[in-house]
């Protein structure tokens, strides 16, 4: 009897989810469907001078491993379009 209870409760929530969710599709009120403002102008209640002093200035590392990394992905990528490009052009002419 308690089981029946259970199935009976589980089924009746999943009835009203599905409802929930087709109600919400048929009325666009779903997150996907809400309008999203904004704003492009800066709020005129920041003191920039203020705002300059309070932000830490990012430092610079002293070493050259990102450099040495951006170039090795460029390398990298630089192989993988030419190769790309000679297979494209493999099947192009087959």
């Amino acid at each position: 009897m308690k089981d029946t209870h259970v199935l009976c409760i589980a089924c009746i929530l999943t009835l009203v989810a599905i409802v929930a969710v087709f109600v919400g599709y048929t009325t666009n009120r779903l997150p996907m469907y809400t309008p999203r403002h904004i704003t492009t102008a800066p709020p005129a209640t920041i003191n920039l001078a203020q705002a300059a002093t309070n932000t830490p200035a990012v430092k610079k590392k002293a070493c050259s491993c990102c450099s040495e990394h951006t170039t090795a992905f460029q390398e990298e990528m630089n192989t993988y379009i030419k190769r790309k490009k000679a297979e494209a052009q493999e099947m192009a002419a087959k």
